[in-house]
């Protein structure tokens, strides 16, 4: 999915591009499309798709992605973090899912689903100026989105800023859950009862 996450990206460009011409171009883009403010976002497996075409660092025409927004990817790996506690069961069960999605071909410190086995000379080809990760505070997942950043901060890449946004008291993509119309589904709920969630920015 990376790669065709990559083929729409080149042809937004493509659509973008002054001197570009053809029944492939996208008429609303080539009009108000502006590959200076290029950003990459998703949540989820989508977010390590988001981190995956960010890894292109080459963009046609010298275009550079302006930012990317991981919004608690689905990052994970051989050796378990605390946010996903010591079952090993759990880790065989990761294992199997991953190998169900890739079919077998990577193995679970593979960098399509965890990034934090990549040398820190090879976060170089991260081609995005800053960098926003949010994670929450229930999601077993949210220890390999606060690594994420403190590697990404120590590694060879080239940006300006990488920013960790964690939210208290929620599971795994919760604003799935309460959008618009799950919201109106829920019981009604005041900033002091004990479902209520707080985010901040995290200094790591």
């Amino acid at each position: 999915m990376s790669d065709d996450a990559w083929a729409a990206l080149r042809w937004t460009l493509a659509s973008c591009a002054s001197d570009s011409a053809g029944q492939d171009q996208e008429p609303w883009l080539a009009e108000h499309g502006d590959a200076a403010r290029l950003f990459v976002a998703g949540d989820s497996a989508g977010a390590n798709i988001a981190h995956s075409v960010a890894m292109k660092a080459w963009l046609p025409g010298g275009a550079r992605i302006e930012g990317m927004a991981l919004l608690h990817p689905f990052f994970r790996g051989k050796d378990l973090l605390p946010s996903e506690g010591a079952d090993p069961r759990f880790a065989q069960r990761v294992e199997r899912t991953w190998g169900f999605v890739c079919a077998g071909r990577y193995g679970t410190d593979h960098p399509l689903i965890n990034p934090l086995a990549m040398p820190a000379e090879e976060w170089a080809t991260l081609g995005c100026r800053r960098a926003l990760v949010t994670v929450a505070e229930l999601d077993t997942l949210r220890d390999r989105g606060r690594r994420y950043v403190k590697t990404l901060r120590g590694s060879a890449w080239g940006g300006e800023e990488a920013v960790l946004y964690e939210t208290d008291g929620e599971g795994h993509v919760y604003f799935l859950e309460n959008s618009a119309g799950a919201t109106r589904r829920r019981r009604r709920w005041t900033p002091s009862s004990p479902s209520s969630s707080e985010a901040r920015f995290v200094s790591l």
